[in-house]
Parts: C-alpha cells; sequence; structure tokens
C-alpha cells in the first residue's frame, strides 16, 4: 500500500458552496490562484434518475476533487428531484445554476 503525501494536488483543492434559485446550493471545487488565467468548468449533475441524489454524494465529491487537480473548475450541483423522474422539468435548474456561475 502506498502512503498519500499530505502535500497532494487534492490537498490544495478547495470547495465552497453558493446558493442560487431560492433554496438550490452549488459547490464549487476550483485550486486557488493568483493567476489570472480563465480555467475551463465543467457543471457536474448527479445521477439517480432526476429522482434521487445530491451534489456532495461521494462520488460527487471525489469526481469534482480529481477534476479539479486536473485544472477544471468544478461546479456540482444540486436540482429539485422529481416523483416521476421526468428530467426536462430540471432544465430550469441547471440554467439558474450556470447563470449564478457567470
Amino acid at each position: 500500500m502506498l502512503a498519500q503525501s499530505s502535500n497532494s494536488k487534492s490537498d490544495a483543492v478547495q470547495m465552497k458552496t453558493y446558493n442560487y434559485a431560492d433554496t438550490l446550493q452549488l459547490d464549487l471545487y476550483s485550486i486557488p490562484s493568483n493567476d489570472m488565467v480563465l480555467k475551463p468548468t465543467v457543471v457536474l449533475m448527479h445521477g439517480g434518475g432526476f429522482t434521487a441524489g445530491q451534489r456532495n454524494g461521494g462520488d460527487e465529491k471525489g469526481l469534482s476533487t480529481y477534476l479539479a487537480t486536473k485544472g477544471f473548475n468544478v461546479a456540482s450541483i444540486n436540482y429539485r428531484l422529481s416523483r416521476k423522474g421526468i428530467g426536462f422539468l430540471e432544465r430550469g435548474n441547471l440554467l439558474a445554476a450556470i447563470a449564478q456561475l457567470l
């Protein structure tokens, strides 16, 4: 088993939570930098068939942290869940999250 160093890139990743669209939240993962360099941003919508899941589940945290160490900003978002799994209803939540990032 390999020992993990405490100065790994994943230790440098910071996560901040922002509110949008009334009660929804997004977690923004990034590595802070003093450079004024634009980085690409990935918007991560959790799985769950639009009926379950959350922005800060284990898989979402791991993927978001990994992508941040590779130079991306990552916005892991919540959206309103549906009892019937009708995903097109959540389009407005996705657009509101993107508007929050702009």
